[in-house]
């Protein structure tokens, strides 16, 4: 699932996270501190990451 929802992330082309492993399991890197980051960049992202985790869900019906 976490893979698939980093796929569909960067898919998006709204915003860039890495994968990487934590204890073992797969997780998404996420940075958003950046002088320059505004309030509607961290809704947009988020709002990509809603949708990815949702395509990715739906994928694994």
């Amino acid at each position: 699932m976490t893979a698939r929802t980093l796929e569909s992330l960067l898919s998006s082309g709204e915003c860039w996270c890495g994968g990487s492993q934590w204890q073992g399991k797969p997780v998404i890197r996420v940075s958003v501190c950046s002088w320059i980051t505004t309030a509607d960049d961290v809704s947009r992202s988020v709002a990509a990451f809603v949708a990815a985790r949702d395509q990715a869900r739906a994928s694994l019906a």
